[in-house]
């Protein structure tokens, strides 16, 4: 598994930037991510995330879905 983590890290860190650029010109958060961040601003989530190991982001971003896509 490490092997496939390294391999994958530069995609990572590209798929980690383009979350939280998506997350920043998006209007409103997803559901999900607004209900685990209650109460603080878009862009004090935003900035939260930015601190967060970018593998976690990236899974969390996995998780996002507000069933627009359905």
């Amino acid at each position: 598994m490490s092997e496939i983590i390294y391999k994958a890290q530069p995609h990572i860190y590209r798929w980690r930037d383009q979350i939280l650029a998506q997350l920043a010109i998006e209007t409103i958060l997803p559901s999900n991510l607004a209900s685990t961040f209650s109460g603080l601003s878009k862009e004090e989530v935003i900035a939260k995330l930015s601190k967060y190991n970018a593998h976690l982001i990236v899974h969390l971003a996995l998780n996002w879905d507000d069933g627009k896509n359905k």
